[in-house]
């Protein structure tokens, strides 16, 4: 009766029910629907439970709850086939919910779509191919309802561009939205119905595809005018890429031209810019595949493209534009027609793998006139940080490929002289494409009013410097901060194919490519390497190579073992051949970022293929010749917020010629050292030329190295005519410390390095001197120098002019300032570089000076900073030359220093004794950096003095070392612990009173009890069931092997002097741990594979932790006569032999 009564409709009550905005019964009537779908549902009462459904979610008042009602039906029907007749109407069903968007949630949406697809999926599989006569009832039902869909959608457009009387009711929002849903569903529908898509179209459109697309075209442009303000990007893309889609379907009849192209853009207003340049990209694309073609011929998307290109150039060009309103998909869209516009005529090589947007750009230039050059200039240049990534990837590209297009074409004649042609792709462009110049582009906004905003000049610089560097393998000289030698640097040099042939190679941190290799061929003549040039060298290392033996030993811990220096060919004979197509020849190790102790082949292969610059520079080469380009430079090191980057150019650029002139001039004219590096001049400029005088007095080059006459002539000529004095007062006068930390960086490192330089020379020359005559009196021969000396000696003229020319008094207090930016929490690179050569420069004066004259110099010495740098620096290099100044204060005997409690001159072991006492009182148990104050507190200990009172001293090592209660399990960690106990030895071996104290038998016990053999809980019985704490908890607090060796001598100590009671109390407690020899049950033994306490075979003592430090322990107290008659003392008890043992014994004797 429900089912098929005529006048009640069960249906139409339900769905009433259940969209009624107060009854609340959607959920119980959803079931009861479902329940009666998916039982013997009448087709008559299916139909009208759809038709039911569309009117719900068409009407407004119902919208909400019919959409909540057709989304749960839909969700819980999805596996039932439906009839022809009734699929029909649910797919009608879910078109009405897709166009009126009857749902604002986009997951609803989506899974009305995928239901969408579903069905329609259903309706086309009964149809194969698309004929007007023949066909049976469900393909012709399949056919109608595959045409509805789609005319629907197109009359939906249609009445939105020429709002038909159907239409009226609804508003403009509705309206559109309709029509962009429409728009969207016509394309998938198109999609979906593949092979028949050609005849859908005809028949959709009466065989007029151009009127349908005039249709489509028609919408599309009401949509983006001026007249409809609420048009979203969405929605318009949506119109668009329905109207690409028709013209790819309708090919070759498609309408599609430039001129439709050009008039789309027009159109479109400029909120819509972002949305059309978005589908540019895709309809313009040339590298679409075959099954996708959006125009009719080639010759028109070329067109298309150039009218595209030039109008984007022309509205980016524009005075004023904003880069900003282009947008991500403007940009991306600028950079691809760019590409594809000079592929288009031959600027570029037609590569489809190059791509523009990607760091792995590779773009050959074969054409001198580059389309647009200067609009993406403008992009990478002017358009935010956010949006200017992949432009500056492309100008930066398409820069490095113009430069070595002039390159080669510079080079035909070599070519042709080698008898080699060219590359195929190569159509020697000319010198037309030196217009198009990076360099000039940058410099030019870096000198106009724009550069006031500061933000956009560090992003001009960044992108200048990323320019530079990718060509820096062409500069012919090195790099203005690479000039001087740097730090000494030893590299695992491979030769060959063969691992062991690793040799170590000495080089500085600026040593040129070219003379690194020259040492490495040198070298292996020396070595007599077998050089295999037959096959390529190993070029890559991440590990450390089989093989490598002792060479190995040599690696740093954290520097990683890297790639090789760059191609080089070696000849049997062990000769360089440096051919010039070596890329890279002037750069420095440092530029090639090859660091200390790395593992380095040698290739004996090189790019054939690529010749050296002879006749171009680089742009690195032009900067640095072009006054107004450093001049702009300069300027903006004046502004804090540039200076960092402008810095960073001059570095990286060869030394500017006319500051090279100007130094060299200077040789000739007293005046002119004062004058370039005095007070007067620019700050940053004087910095320079001091980078300049540190290159003249150690330069990295091995050409320059050679010319000992004339460097030696330069040197005194710069410290005779006041240039040392001059750049010295780059640090004597202001306060260092006020100064900003990029600042101290780049300028006290080479000021600093230049002054150690000239002074410790001087200071040795003339100590050399001295001890050269002391030896000539005694007739005792020339033999060697007792003291290092540098790997320039002054002779003594040199060393004169120096100390004429410096107050070696005021050197210091200089000296002293920058040793105390190292009190910083946070050190640079360039003040650790300072800092570190501040403290050597002090520690040779302090070995080469008079007691007296140290005397006046030492009361500015800042203690304080020296002993936190070497407790607390996390650089090695400055805690490790903190100790080698105090290691030569101490050792010296008889220095003095100012105790700053009482402002009194005292001997310098009392005063270091006093602050290194108070430091150890409040020292961190854990710390990884205390190894160089314990070598000097012991040094301290050695030597002795006032401020050293044993027993005080003793009590404050035991107290320190009780604050120790559990495992120091990290060998890195425990530099406090080794340090603690390597003192405490060496105070008791120089004071052996101490042995016999009160106290000292508590410490043998705390000492071996708990530092050395304290058993850890998993080694004990444990209740069945139980586990016990871990060993790195519970164990001996001497975890490591340098611990345990410490504590054992230190327990050697207190015993070696044949103190009876301190033997008898370790002989007992070594005793007692031997007798702990009885096993737990099996079931209460818990192994653990980080501690050995497992069960070993007998006969022999369990290993209990530490069993084998105990064993070497006894070694070494069996020499002790008191140890032994202790050990002799002890009662042992006689062992109980059975009847059955004793059987066995008699028969061994019968026998």
């Amino acid at each position: 009766f429900c089912y098929e009564d005529d006048e009640v409709d069960l249906m139409k009550f339900l769905v009433d029910a259940a969209v009624h905005p107060d009854w609340g019964v959607v959920d119980a009537v959803t079931d009861l629907l479902v329940k009666i779908t998916v039982s013997n549902i009448s087709i008559k009462s299916l139909n009208s439970l759809c038709n039911l459904f569309g009117d719900a979610v068409s009407t407004k008042a119902t919208a909400i709850a019919g959409n909540k009602l057709v989304l749960t039906w839909i969700d819980k029907t999805r596996q039932k086939k439906w009839v022809m007749s009734v699929q029909e109407k649910v797919l009608n069903l879910l078109w009405t919910m897709l166009v009126t968007k009857s749902s604002e949630n986009e997951d609803d949406t989506l899974k009305v779509l995928d239901y969408f697809k579903n069905q329609f999926g259903n309706i086309r599989g009964h149809l194969s191919e698309w004929a007007f006569t023949g066909l049976t009832e469900k393909e012709l039902t399949a056919k109608n309802c595959i045409l509805t869909c789609a005319k629907d959608c197109l009359v939906e457009l249609r009445g939105s561009v020429r709002k038909e009387p159907r239409f009226e009711d609804l508003t403009i929002e509705d309206q559109r939205s309709r029509a962009t849903q429409s728009s969207s569903l016509l394309q998938i529908v198109l999609d979906l119905v593949d092979n028949l898509r050609p005849d859908l179209l005809r028949e959709m459109h009466e065989g007029n595809p151009t009127g349908m697309l005039t249709d489509v075209y028609d919408e599309l442009c009401y949509a983006g005018s001026n007249e409809v303000d609420d048009v979203d990007d969405a929605a318009l893309f949506s119109r668009l890429s329905l109207l690409g889609a028709l013209c790819s379907y309708l090919q070759p009849q498609s309408p599609l031209t430039a001129e439709w192209i050009a008039q789309i853009w027009n159109m479109c207003i400029e909120k819509h810019r972002g949305v059309v340049l978005k589908w540019y990209t895709i309809i313009l694309d040339p590298s679409v595949g075959q099954d996708t073609v959006y125009f009719p011929d080639d010759s028109e998307g070329k067109a298309a493209r150039s009218v595209v290109l030039e109008n984007l150039s022309n509205l980016i060009t524009e005075h004023g534009f904003n880069m900003a309103d282009l947008g991500t998909d403007g940009t991306d869209c600028l950079l691809q027609l760019f590409m594809w516009v000079n592929k288009d005529t031959g600027a570029f090589r037609d590569d489809p793998s190059a791509n523009v947007m990607s760091e792995d750009q590779d773009i050959e230039v074969v054409g001198d006139d580059l389309i647009a050059f200067d609009t993406i200039a403008v992009a990478a240049l002017d358009s935010p940080p956010e949006l200017s990534k992949s432009s500056e990837y492309t100008l930066l590209t398409v820069s490095e490929a113009i430069y070595r297009a002039r390159l080669m074409g510079m080079k035909r004649d070599t070519w042709n002289n080698e008898q080699k042609d060219p590359p195929s792709s190569f159509t020697d462009p000319t010198v037309g494409l030196g217009r198009y110049d990076l360099l000039e582009s940058v410099f030019t906004r870096l000198q106009s009013p724009a550069a006031a905003d500061e933000g956009k000049v560090n992003h001009w610089l960044s992108v200048l410097s990323l320019y530079l560097r990718r060509l820096s393998e062409f500069n012919s000289d090195p790099a203005h901060g690479c000039r001087a030698e740097g730090e000494e640097m030893v590299l695992n040099l491979m030769m060959g194919k063969e691992v062991a042939g690793i040799h170590k190679l000495q080089v500085h941190t600026h040593t040129m490519l070219k003379d690194a290799l020259a040492k490495a061929v040198q070298l292996a003549e020396e070595s007599g390497a077998n050089l295999d040039v037959s096959a390529p060298a190993i070029v890559d290392i991440d590990e450390e190579p089989e093989g490598a033996g002792a060479a190995a030993e040599a690696s740093v811990p954290g520097i990683g073992k890297k790639q090789i220096l760059k191609p080089v060919q070696i000849s049997k004979t062990g000769n360089p051949i440096f051919r010039d197509s070596l890329k890279g020849a002037n750069q420095t190790l440092a530029e090639l970022e090859v660091k200390h102790a790395q593992y380095i082949s040698v290739q004996d292969d090189i790019f054939a293929g690529e010749m050296a610059d002879e006749d171009l520079p680089s742009p690195s080469d032009v900067l640095s010749t072009n006054d107004g380009y450093i001049n702009t430079l300069f300027k903006l090191l004046e502004l804090p917020s540039t200076c960092e980057a402008a810095w960073k150019i001059l570095q990286m650029v060869p030394t500017a010629k006319s500051a090279e002139e100007k130094l060299n001039d200077a040789a000739a004219e007293p005046s002119k050292f004062v004058e370039l590096l005095g007070s007067s001049s620019n700050f940053w400029r004087r910095v320079y030329s001091c980078q300049t005088v540190e290159s003249h007095l150690m330069p990295a080059s091995a050409d320059a190295q050679a010319d000992d006459v004339a460097n030696t002539e330069w040197r005194r000529k710069f410290v005779q005519h006041g240039g040392l004095g001059a750049l010295f007062s780059l640090i004597s006068e202001g306060d260092i410390g006020s100064l900003d930390s990029f600042v101290r960086s780049a300028s006290l490192g080479p000021v600093v390095r230049v002054i150690k330089f000239c002074v410790c020379n001087s200071l040795m020359a003339e100590a050399e001197e001295n001890d050269a005559a002391a030896d000539d009196d005694a007739s005792t021969g020339s033999g060697s120098p007792s003291r290092p000396t540098l790997n320039r000696q002054f002779s003594g003229h040199s060393a004169q002019l120096v100390k004429d020319a410096v107050d070696l008094t005021m050197v210091i207090t200089a000296l002293f300032a920058v040793i105390r930016v190292g009190a910083a929490d946070e050190l640079s690179e360039g003040e650790v570089s300072a800092v570190s050569n501040a403290i050597a420069t002090i520690t040779v004066i302090v070995q080469k000076t008079d007691k007296v004259t140290w005397q006046t110099m030492c009361q500015a010495l800042p203690l304080d900073v020296l002993v936190r740098l070497i407790l607390d620096s996390p650089e090695m290099a400055l805690r490790e030359q903190v100790s080698e100044t105090f290691s030569e204060i101490i050792n010296s005997g008889d220095y003095m220093l100012l105790d700053t409690a009482d402002g009194q001159l005292k001997p310098a072991e009392d005063v270091l004794g006093n602050l290194f006492t108070a430091k150890l009182d409040s020292l961190p148990l854990l710390s990884p950096k205390a190894e160089q104050f314990f070598t000097l507190l012991r040094r301290l200990v050695d030597v002795g003095g006032t401020w050293f009172e044993p027993a005080s001293f003793v009590g404050l090592l035991t107290s320190k070392l009780r604050q120790f209660t559990v495992p120091v399990t990290d060998s890195e960690a425990d530099s406090v612990l080794v340090g603690l106990l390597k003192t405490f030895a060496s105070c008791i071996k120089t004071n052996q009173s101490l042995c016999d104290s009160p106290g000292s038998q508590e410490l043998v016990k705390l000492l071996t009890s708990t530092f050395l053999l304290r058993l850890p809980a998993a080694a004990s019985k444990q209740p069945f069931g139980t586990f016990p704490a871990p060993s790195v908890l519970t164990g001996p607090v001497c975890f490591t092997d340098e611990s345990r060796s410490s504590v054992c001598r230190l327990l050697y100590n207190l015993t070696a002097v044949e103190n009876a009671a301190n033997c008898g109390v370790l002989t007992q407690l070594l005793f007692d741990f031997a007798s702990q020899t009885d096993l737990p049950h099996d079931e209460q033994i818990l192994c653990r594979a980080s501690e050995d306490i497992k069960s070993f075979a007998r006969p022999g003592l369990h290993n209990n932790a530490n069993r084998c430090y105990m064993n070497s322990l006894m070694q070494q107290f069996a020499s002790l006569k008191a140890f032994r008659e202790q050990i002799l003392k002890v009662p042992v008890r006689e062992l109980e032999v059975s009847e059955e043992e004793e059987g066995k014994e008699e028969e061994g004797k019968e026998e």
